[in-house]
């Protein structure tokens, strides 16, 4: 039980350094991306290179009649109890093959909480503390974007595939996971272009990971995401 009781307390300190690092990361990429914005609208290119900023919304689904566990070792872990809704910022350079194919990669800062609680398989029983566990990941998405309807269209839908790999931040789930998590992704979305060089744009996509997050974990994440974001091209 004193075990537990000390997870818990260094989770919840780690729980509040990652809130700083929040801030500090948001302000990274929206300084970049301003900059970037700058650049471009003095860049004399033919459009076939752009930047963008993203935020999305990402539901994860836990089943828990399955009763799913997020195990940090063999024998210890989080049973998880709730669905949570997470958010995850990116920043991206894209390259256009052509009118209607778009391929991208970019950097991302996801975040993904959940709620649960402790388990222990050779523990002797104790009391049941529900808790918040904050999960921070960096990744790295690399995808492709095919555009439907007219080309002089402003607003064109288009189809989204792609692959994502993905490195946990937390010091006390990083020996548990996986070095690095591969998920795949497909959605659909909607572009407008009011000129030549900005792009507004809202997609929606499934992505699952391949592989559960640990050897011993059950548990593989699947998410549903809402995501909006800008674009400039140079």
């Amino acid at each position: 039980m004193f075990s537990k009781l000390k997870k818990l307390s260094e989770y919840t300190s780690l729980k509040n350094n990652y809130k700083w690092n929040n801030l500090k990361c948001m302000k990274y990429i929206i300084s970049i991306f301003c900059l970037l914005i700058t650049g471009s609208i003095f860049s004399q290119e033919n459009n076939k290179w752009a930047v963008e900023f993203s935020t999305s919304i990402d539901r994860y689904f836990i089943d828990v009649d399955q009763y799913e566990r997020f195990a940090n070792s063999e024998f210890t872990g989080f049973s998880l109890d709730k669905q949570k809704l997470n958010y995850t910022l990116g920043l991206s350079i894209l390259r256009n093959l052509n009118p209607k194919t778009t391929i991208g990669t970019g950097l991302q800062y996801s975040n993904r909480d959940f709620e649960g609680h402790c388990y222990c398989d050779f523990c002797n029983k104790a009391t049941i503390f529900n808790q918040l566990i904050s999960l921070r990941f960096i990744e790295i998405p690399v995808f492709i974007n095919y555009t439907l309807g007219k080309d002089s269209n402003a607003l064109k839908p288009y189809l989204k595939a792609g692959v994502t790999t993905s490195k946990v931040m937390n010091e006390s789930f990083a020996n548990a996971f996986r070095n690095f998590h591969f998920s795949g992704m497909l959605g659909i979305g909607g572009q407008y272009s009011p000129n030549e060089r900005l792009t507004m744009y809202a997609e929606s996509f499934y992505e699952q990971m391949l592989r559960t997050v640990s050897d011993y974990s059950e548990y593989t994440y699947k998410s549903v995401s809402l995501q909006v974001g800008l674009r400039t091209s140079f």
